[in-house]
């Protein structure tokens, strides 16, 4: 977990804290929430760099040529990703308004992953006796990432106006982040050397959502303001401009 993403992490943990421990002119109920939503977000690299397609021959290869060895060619990778995120939260509710606060599992879905055979199809992807490879994966994360697991942690903050009995407007911003592994492909098992964190992802959602007794859905627009490193803007990351969510939240009945 890098010095940024652990910060980021606190700032949202203190801010979910605040929202259930101090919130002002709210004298109102509260209540348990089961949240799944699900948010398109597609990302691009226009030109990986150099440094991470570059892999050095794995330790225990000693018998590899140097000269079999080489960065991996392809430069451009793409994902389009549904966010699906399954999480529990609280929310406190008053006569105009409700402030909710979430902490999801977040499922990355697709990946681009690009490998290069350095063993017995030099500069080719074939596999079998023998092959070992290097690979550069780009993918989504979250908070807690690790080149293996599929499933990350993320948090949201929500706040919804309440219309009527029926319907609410409400807004919304979590966060997600742009990775990339790269490694060697051995033994028919990935083995990371370096992970990179090319951006911080904030989805932000206004959304309508409709309420009937303890269940709501709602369904919006989301935009992907991005907070670019150093060596996301050398890839040229980009995400898309907007996207689409929907949801479903179901409140726990209390005891």
């Amino acid at each position: 977990m890098t010095k940024v993403n652990k910060t980021l992490f606190r700032i949202c943990f203190v801010s979910i804290t605040l929202c259930f421990l101090y919130v002002p002119n709210l004298r109102c109920q509260w209540s348990v929430l089961l949240s799944y939503e699900s948010t398109c977000l597609n990302m691009n690299i226009d030109h990986m760099p150099q440094r991470i397609r570059d892999i050095p021959i794995h330790k225990e290869d000693i018998w590899v040529s140097k000269y079999q060895i080489a960065p991996i060619q392809r430069e451009e990778y793409a994902v389009e990703n549904w966010m699906q995120k399954i999480g529990v939260g609280c929310a406190y509710e008053s006569l105009k308004y409700i402030i909710q606060a979430h902490i999801f599992a977040m499922i990355s879905g697709e990946q681009d992953l690009a490998e290069r055979n350095y063993t017995n199809d030099i500069g080719g992807t074939a596999r079998g006796t023998g092959a070992a490879l290097t690979f550069c994966k780009f993918k989504m994360g979250g908070f807690f990432n690790n080149e293996d697991g599929e499933i990350y942690t993320t948090a949201e903050i929500a706040l919804r106006r309440k219309f009527s009995e029926y319907v609410n407007l409400g807004a919304s911003i979590s966060y997600a982040n742009a990775l990339v592994f790269n490694g060697w492909d051995r033994w028919d098992s990935q083995e990371k050397k370096e992970t990179f964190v090319l951006g911080h992802i904030f989805p932000t959602t206004i959304f309508l959502e409709g309420r009937y007794e303890s269940i709501s859905f709602y369904t919006g627009a989301t935009f992907f303001p991005c907070i670019y490193r150093d060596m996301g803007k050398d890839a040229g990351l980009r995400t898309n401009d907007i996207g689409f969510s929907c949801g479903i939240s179901v409140k726990i009945p209390k005891k």
